[in-house]
């Protein structure tokens, strides 16, 4: 049961350096006077 929940919070990191991934390169993108549609 442990190492299910270990898995659970694994994927979250994973999704939550995905969205702030994302964030990033948005911002790096809109900087460069590009539009992302969304």
């Amino acid at each position: 049961m442990s190492s299910n929940k270990e898995a659970v919070t694994e994927m979250a990191k994973d999704l939550k350096a995905v969205d702030v991934g994302t964030k990033h390169v948005k911002e790096k993108f809109t900087k460069c006077g590009g539009k992302i549609s969304n």
